[in-house]
């Protein structure tokens, strides 16, 4: 056991450590004749999850487990092992997974950052096949669509959110940058959720290739943009009764803010 690159330990029916390699000695010491509780926990006493009971009577069992004395994270495996004697002893091995295991972690604080960014902002992630099919649509299409993932996934083409009044041509034009392979950044387009109202949004995608230069599909992003669309409409129209109002007066209109700062003046 001494030339493998993850620890190897023996214990035997009394918690008495029999044998461990270099790998484990390297991070617990020198057993000293003390029992497993002691030399892996600095306990007194045997550890009220000991897996002991379940290997002594011929279970294997696996487990990851963080150490206090060692500060590191482990993956375990335990087994039993007869000897020649015919006495039952417990066979471990203990593979350090720390590094993993703070990746795993970093992996999840990123990811959650980004959910949280993308719910603020109510964007969510997508991706079609070449035919334009939902493959993934993470779950805050649900807060602008009204769809939940797995209602769309494997079931929907991105096309059939599309207001009926011109989808035909929407996917017509879409298909055709789909065959192009193009990528498209803030194209504006309007959905119609669960309930049938019309949202807009920003699209970003790009074409997913295979080794050999094929489409697979589309990954991308929409972005709820109905509120600022609405405030376009909005300032649009109040533009508009500005125009008719200088239109349909000789008098000169004009608009002040509060600190007299002139905001407005018709032609």
């Amino acid at each position: 056991f001494g030339a493998l690159p993850y620890g190897v330990y023996i214990v035997d029916g009394a918690y008495g450590m029999q044998y461990v390699n270099s790998v484990v000695e390297k991070d617990f010491g020198p057993v000293k004749g003390r029992k497993c509780y002691e030399y892996f926990h600095d306990r007194g006493t045997p550890c009220p999850r000991c897996k002991n009971a379940e290997v002594f009577s011929g279970k294997s069992v696996s487990r990851e487990q963080r150490f206090v004395k060692t500060g590191k994270d482990y993956d375990l495996f335990d087994t039993p092992l007869r000897g020649p004697d015919g006495k039952v002893c417990k066979l471990g091995f203990l593979n350090d997974i720390t590094a993993r295991k703070a990746g795993e972690a970093a992996l999840m604080e990123s990811e959650e950052r980004l959910s949280q960014i993308a719910e603020t902002s109510r964007t969510f992630i997508w991706e079609v096949d070449a035919k334009g099919l939902y493959t993934y649509a993470s779950r805050v299409i649900e807060s602008v669509c009204g769809y939940r993932p797995e209602e769309i996934v494997g079931k929907k083409y991105f096309y059939d959110l599309h207001p009926a009044a011109g989808r035909e041509a929407f996917m017509t034009a879409a298909l055709a940058s789909f065959a192009r392979r193009e990528s498209f950044v803030d194209l504006e387009n309007s959905l119609q959720t669960r309930s049938g109202e019309v949202v807009w949004v920003s699209t970003t995608g790009v074409p997913i290739l295979g080794a050999g230069g094929e489409l697979l599909g589309y990954r991308g992003s929409d972005t709820d943009i109905t509120g600022r669309k609405l405030a376009e409409a909005a300032l649009r129209e109040s533009e508009e009764k500005y125009r008719l109002l200088a239109e349909g007066t000789s008098d000169i209109p004009y608009s002040v803010d509060a600190t007299g700062t002139l905001l407005f003046i018709g032609p």
